[in-house]
């Protein structure tokens, strides 16, 4: 296509990216659950006793069928979670080890790591067929995963930790941090007090209130980001989730 002023394009709102992501049994799965015509494709089963529909995924093609039956079919949904976005990266490393007959991901390609690039593709694969399913019927993808303490270690500064998406392939994280639109850190927030005793001696610390949060932009200790406001960077969250859901319009 030639390009000229009058092929230009103006963008809009699609459907969602997302990914949450937090350290376990905080409530990633229940918050998931409240959202209006959302089906699950569940690397596990976390789902307590809520009610919800899902599919297992057990394989890849699984995945790749779940993507397909959404695109093609007539159905009322309108929002896909993928349960874990950590569990299927295990999923995929099966996938490597039956494709190539091997019992170790060292093995994979020959050694030297090759793993780590050939598990690149597939993720591409699925990524991209979310996103058709995002672009073409206007379904809300929602990835949850687990978080994981690791080290920084920038060339300007000191090494310190921060929460990351918790992910074997060191090439996999990065991708869907660019692919998402939006990642959402959620965590507990403890706020503490200093107490003392009848001698007022050896102060300490104990925690005041713990409150459950999710934030929407960078912090030193975790990764976070939103394309779509500036404001709020952060909300507290109750046991409703009314906040996360009016927020993003999940049950309007």
């Amino acid at each position: 296509m030639a390009i000229s002023l009058k092929s230009l394009s103006v963008s809009k709102v699609e459907a969602y990216r997302m990914l949450i992501y937090s350290l376990a049994g905080i409530g990633k799965t229940t918050l998931a659950s409240k959202i209006n015509n959302n089906i699950f494709a569940a690397t596990q089963r976390g789902f307590g006793s809520k009610e919800v529909p899902f599919w297992d995924v057990t394989t890849y093609q699984d995945m790749i069928d779940i993507i397909g039956v959404l695109y093609n079919d007539e159905h009322n949904f309108t929002t896909l979670t993928l349960d874990m976005v950590t569990g299927f990266e295990t999923i995929i490393h099966n996938k490597l080890l039956k494709d190539e007959d091997v019992a170790t991901l060292e093995n994979v390609g020959g050694g030297w790591n090759k793993w780590l690039l050939q598990g690149i593709p597939l993720w591409h694969e699925i990524l991209d067929g979310l996103d058709a399913l995002r672009r073409d019927r206007g379904i809300n993808i929602i990835l949850l995963g687990h978080a994981i303490d690791k080290q920084e270690k920038p060339p300007n500064m000191d090494p310190y930790n921060k929460y990351t998406l918790s992910l074997l392939n060191k090439h996999i994280a990065p991708l869907i941090y660019g692919w998402v639109d939006c990642i959402c850190f959620y965590h507990q927030e403890v706020l503490t007090k200093t107490v003392t005793g009848s001698s007022k001696k050896n102060p300490k610390k104990q925690a005041a209130k713990i409150n459950r949060v999710m934030h929407f932009a960078e912090q030193p200790y975790a990764y976070a980001k939103n394309r779509f406001f500036d404001d709020p960077n952060k909300i507290e969250m109750t046991p409703d989730c009314s906040e996360f859901l009016n927020l993003f319009g999940f049950n309007s």
